[in-house]
């Protein structure tokens, strides 16, 4: 079982650009990093908090198809060119 004490999340984005451009995809992430810290994910709302609430790592594919309760953060996350996440539980404490 997880706690809010014991869980750190983090989130991953997918870049929907097919070439090998890692600054392009790397100022995205940033950008998109920057847009989410606006946010806030109570357990079960949005990947972070599907993913604490779970306590299991979260796949979200084609997240333009995802309702805003599932990805608040969708329209940013599009205009951001990021199309798929991946979310998992990350323990401070080790797990038994």
């Amino acid at each position: 079982s997880c706690s809010q004490s014991d869980v750190v999340l983090r989130h991953v984005g997918h870049s929907a650009r097919a070439d090998t451009d890692s600054i392009w995809t790397l100022y995205h992430m940033n950008e998109f990093g920057k847009f989410s810290q606006n946010f806030r994910f109570p357990p079960g709302v949005g990947l972070p908090g599907r993913v604490f609430a779970s306590g299991e790592p979260t796949w979200d594919n084609s997240i333009q198809n995802l309702s805003k309760n599932k990805f608040p953060r969708v329209h940013g996350a599009i205009s951001h060119g990021i199309v798929s996440g991946l979310g998992f539980p990350m323990h401070d404490t080790p797990v038994e």
